[in-house]
């Protein structure tokens, strides 16, 4: 094992250094016609006569094709380039500093994959440190793409931390240096409005792209010679080259493409991170591969599509190796010679050329595909996307659902959460002289039809009209708008009563407590929270017992998940103390792939008492659970085993001490395990 590490890290090491030897030597040795005929140029006329408009004063003797570039592509070339300058005050050693700076967005761009895709250098260094795309544009061709790309790319990943305000700062730099990358904010957008979990992030996000594309695109407008050198250029042009004559009109069809993809991602019902990328890969490959492209276009896609290639295939992986091959061998025919020294490649223009490019369109065309299979319609989060995420939650009246709820929510976020309450559907208030005939737990004294009608319309994705039964007075409320949101929890008496109901929930709970714990628990709620005293509530339990048994614990059997709450000592439990009698969680759980690692964690991680039993094979898995359970060990279980439902669950989840704590992370367990086989 330890010699297998020390050779993966030799590997890591030899293609560091190789990829690094390459491009310094590619610095030296090359002198790219870009860098040549235009960029040093410009760049070295901008240091010899400073001016506030340096495109407009290089204008009027220079190539309007010098500098088709924003204020923040100046300001990140001014550095090294003017170090160069002071050194050397020449073009060619301008040039030298625009390679240098080049070289280090490139290990920029590098050191940013390496956040998004932990774990993967092996991958990095091979598809991006030597992928020969990217040596051919930064090092041979000599393109400035890689710098508004290195930008795109840490708004990118300061999304993915949660740090908006600099998301938004970065993408507004990104669009000043190369206006192109306008072609990322549908996307970005739809990431934020079509995420209830985000929008509280988007006024900040907003606020700092806004601020900054103010100032760094509105008033170079004020520059004649900035609007002709970066608005006039050929290169917008060739988004236009592509079209079907109808009659005496034309139908352009890149931006027809780019359009559906923008569409199709806003047609998904939740975007999450992973399929945000993978939209924004497609909206740029659907435009470098539908036009005749400048070779830095090619370089766009290329940091997006490596995380795409993660999770493929070997095939899809050597497809897109192959596929940067071909880009740089069209470079190396587009391009001449970038030798500094008298190594010139006389290679021409022809019908290899064309096969080419052929190629390139045809295998990103299979890319293509392949993201749509592997990174959207395969993406769970996707399939999940289709219908609400639903829980089902039932229980004798006093066993926790309301606070089960509340709990679940919190972790979920109430942007997220659709919630019906089976007690919005008893068919009279509490006044109503039929309460003295039927009991709550009566199926008879509930509307269900309704119920279930209700339950069926939210996970089909429509709007209901219900009433609120308010525990507080007994009576109902005005009709209330339920509107369906990405998670969808019912709960209820009933909840599980209907099999045809059930088989439409992800997830079925059913709670349970010890009678002399829920006799207590009960006792506390209905005697501060609704206004009724002891030796009434103990009347009523009494009571309803007889149809708890009948129609509420045969639900058990209905269940995915059963929590039942024990007391250590059944003879501590005070009615009239206020402290809390110490409990246990037995959890039984059908079907289970997760308890071995959940137990796992919760002994190692968490220092818990975990009794494990199994039936029927081990279909049914029972665990008795001991110990202080702590919201912050809840947590960091969930984000270390569950890494797919940070984009699920609240931005900030409100995760609970105790056995609420427990229950929470089991439920996310199993939908976790639902997640993974749900069609």
């Amino acid at each position: 094992m330890q010699m297998a590490l020390q050779g993966t890290r030799t590997s890591i090491s030899v293609l560091f250094w190789s990829g690094l030897a390459l491009r310094l030597a590619g610095i030296f040795a090359f002198n790219p016609a870009p860098i040549h005929d235009w960029f040093a140029p410009f760049m070295a006329h901008a240091l010899q006569f400073p001016s506030l408009d340096p495109w407009t004063l290089f204008l009027q003797g220079g190539s309007v094709k010098a500098f088709p570039y924003g204020i923040v592509m100046f300001v990140m070339l001014l550095p090294v380039s003017g170090l160069a300058y002071l050194i050397n005050p020449t073009a060619a050693s301008v040039g030298l500093g625009i390679s240098s700076t080049l070289f280090v967005a490139d290990i920029a761009i590098l050191a940013m994959l390496r956040r998004l895709l932990p774990n993967r250098d092996m991958m990095l260094l091979a598809f991006w440190w030597l992928s020969p795309l990217v040596l051919m544009t930064n090092v041979w061709v000599g393109q400035l793409d890689v710098i508004p790309v290195a930008l795109l790319l840490a708004s990118i990943v300061c999304l993915k931390e949660k740090r908006y305000r600099a998301a938004g700062l970065l993408l507004g730099l990104a669009l000043s240096a190369k206006l192109s990358m306008i072609l990322a904010i549908p996307f970005i957008l739809q990431y934020f409005l079509r995420n209830k979990r985000m929008w509280p992030y988007f006024l900040p996000f907003a606020g700092a792209l806004a601020s900054v594309s103010v100032v760094l695109l509105g008033l170079p407008l004020l520059s004649p010679g900035y609007n002709t050198m970066t608005l006039s250029t050929a290169e917008l042009d060739r988004l236009f080259d592509l079209y079907l004559n109808m009659g005496a009109a034309r139908l352009y069809l890149t931006p027809l493409l780019y359009l559906l993809v923008v569409y199709a991602a806003w047609r998904t019902p939740f975007l999450s991170f992973d399929l945000l990328t993978a939209f924004m890969t497609l909206g740029m490959l659907t435009i470098v591969l539908s036009t005749p492209t400048p070779p830095g276009w090619q370089l766009w896609t290329w940091p997006f599509l490596l995380v795409h290639l993660i999770n493929c295939e070997r095939a899809q992986r050597i497809l897109a190796y192959v596929f940067s091959l071909c880009v740089a061998a069209s470079q190396m025919l587009y391009w001449s010679s970038p030798f500094r020294i008298n190594m010139g490649l006389p290679l021409a223009r022809g019908w290899f050329y064309d096969v080419t490019l052929t190629a390139i369109v045809g295998m990103g065309t299979i890319l293509i595909l392949g993201i749509l299979r592997n990174s959207i319609r395969a993406n769970a989060i996707y399939r999940f996307s289709k219908r609400p995420i639903s829980i089902a939650v039932a229980g004798d009246s006093g066993a926790g659902k309301d606070t089960l709820v509340e709990s679940i929510t919190g972790v979920l976020g109430p942007e997220n959460v659709a919630h019906i309450s089976g007690d919005d559907y008893h068919h009279w208030d509490r006044k109503n002289a039929s309460w003295q005939i039927f009991t709550h737990l009566n199926p008879r004294a509930n509307n269900l039809k309704r119920l279930f009608a209700d339950v069926s319309a939210i996970l089909d994705g429509k709007k209901v009209v219900r009433r609120h039964y308010q525990h507080s007075d007994g009576r109902f409320s005005q009709p209330l708008l339920e509107e369906p949101k990405h998670f969808f929890i019912a709960s209820g008496l009933h909840m599980l009563i209907s099999e045809a109901a059930c088989a439409r929930f992800d997830v079925r709970v059913f709670l349970e407590m010890e009678d002399d714990l829920r006799m207590y628990f009960k006792c506390r709620r209905d005697s501060k929270k609704r206004g009724q005293n002891v030796e009434d509530i103990k009347q009523s339990i009494e009571r309803r017992k007889p149809d708890g048994e009948r129609y509420i614990l045969p639900q058990r059997q209905r269940a995915d998940i059963v929590f039942t709450r024990r007391t250590l000592n059944p003879k501590s439990v005070d009615l009239m103390s206020p402290k809390v009698p110490a409990t246990l969680l037995v959890i039984k759980i059908k079907q289970s792939l997760y308890h071995d690692e959940l137990v796992r964690l919760l002994i190692s991680l968490c220092g818990l008492r975990v009794d494990v039993e199994y039936a029927n094979g081990i279909d049914e898995v029972t665990m008795t659970v001991d110990g202080d359970i702590y919201g912050e060990d809840m947590s960091y279980i969930a984000s270390k085993a569950l890494p797919e439902f940070e984009e699920l669950i609240a931005v900030n989840p409100v995760w609970r001490d105790g056995v609420y704590g427990l229950m929470q992370l089991v439920i996310l367990f199993h939908l976790s395990q639902k997640l993974k086989t749900r069609s």
